[in-house]
C-alpha cells in the first residue's frame, strides 16, 4: 500500500512540499496529492508528468474509489420519517402556519404527489409561482374562499 505523503518532499527554499518526480510545489491534502498523482485533472493542482505509470495508476484507482465511497449513502443521509416530520414541523413554525392545516386536501396532495415524484423533483421558483396562475384564476378562488366567512 502506498501513501501520498512519501511521495512529496519538504523543500528548503519555499518550505512548501513538492512533488518528488515533477518538483511541482503545492499543500498537498490527500484529495490534491493522490488526484496529482493519478494524472486526474481538475482537482486545484496540476497532474504529475513524470510520476511513473505504477504509481499513477495506484493513486488513480485510489482517486476513484474514494469518490465512489463519498457517493455512498451513509447513516446521516438516509432520511428518515422522523427527518420528514422535524422537517414539516419546522416549515410550519417558521411560516406561522396553524398546524391544522396539515389537514387540508391542499396540502395532503401536495405531499403525496412530490411523494410520487420523487427525489428529481425541483422547487419551484417564486415568480413560477406567480405566473403558474392568471390573475382571474387566484381572483375567483379567493372569493370562493372568502364567501365561506361572510
Amino acid at each position: 500500500m502506498m501513501n501520498y505523503k512519501s511521495f512529496f518532499l519538504l523543500d528548503d527554499e519555499n518550505e512548501k512540499p513538492k512533488c518528488k518526480f515533477c518538483s511541482k510545489n503545492f499543500t498537498p491534502t490527500k484529495e490534491r496529492a493522490t488526484a496529482h498523482l493519478g494524472k486526474i485533472p481538475g482537482h486545484g493542482v496540476a497532474v504529475c508528468t513524470s510520476v511513473p505509470d505504477n504509481v499513477s495508476s495506484y493513486f488513480a484507482e485510489a482517486f476513484n474509489k474514494s469518490v465512489e465511497k463519498q457517493m455512498e449513502p451513509t447513516a446521516e443521509t438516509k432520511i428518515t420519517e422522523n427527518n420528514v416530520l422535524d422537517a414539516v414541523a419546522s416549515f410550519f413554525l417558521e411560516e406561522a402556519i396553524p398546524f391544522s392545516k396539515v389537514e387540508s386536501e391542499s396540502f395532503k396532495k401536495l405531499i403525496s404527489l412530490t411523494a410520487k415524484y420523487g427525489q428529481d423533483f425541483k422547487l419551484p421558483s417564486p415568480y413560477l409561482l406567480k405566473t403558474k396562475f392568471d390573475l382571474f384564476f387566484i381572483f375567483s378562488f379567493l372569493v370562493r374562499r372568502w364567501i365561506r366567512y361572510l
